[in-house]
């Protein structure tokens, strides 16, 4: 091999361990970032069963009925099993894709389809999200602000 081969495949080598690593680095960010979302999701799941639980023990509440007819709906069977449900998967998925952390043999197109799986974890995600906290403001406007703050306290510990 003439020095000339050698300097373009030492280059070319140099460029895809590069872009494997830039994949690895936005690998590794975005799957803690999506654990750390993951475990606020958690919380909320815990907080909407709480508040839930709370208004159901307390009657003397004035609802309006636009939320009355929200938090009916919220008793609909299985509403919040789909938020937990997605929760435990997630937890699955995200704790698989956590042995791919110390990889450091690279195969091709290894971390970009990991990163496309993740980015499809946080699609689904921001939309269990956006639901939940729409819901736990329903909730909130009719607990009040002292109870909230027992009520959280006690998840803040748990957690």
């Amino acid at each position: 091999m003439s020095d000339q081969q050698f300097e373009f495949a030492h280059t070319e080598i140099s460029k895809i361990l590069r872009q494997n690593k830039d994949a690895k680095k936005k690998f590794i960010s975005q799957l803690k970032s999506l654990q750390k979302r993951l475990g606020t999701l958690k919380k909320n799941a815990l907080r909407f069963k709480n508040y839930m639980e709370f208004l159901d023990k307390i009657r003397t509440v004035n609802i309006s009925l636009k939320d009355a007819q929200k938090i009916v709906s919220f008793h609909n069977f299985g509403y919040i099993d789909d938020t937990e449900n997605f929760i435990y998967i997630t937890e699955q998925a995200l704790g698989e894709k956590q042995n791919h952390k110390s990889t450091r043999h690279y195969l091709c197109g290894q971390f970009d389809n990991l990163n496309r799986n993740l980015e499809t974890i946080n699609y689904e995600m921001k939309q269990k999200e956006e639901c939940l906290k729409r819901d736990l403001r329903v909730l909130r406007r009719n607990i009040k602000l002292f109870d909230r703050l027992r009520m959280n306290s006690r998840i803040i510990l748990k957690g």
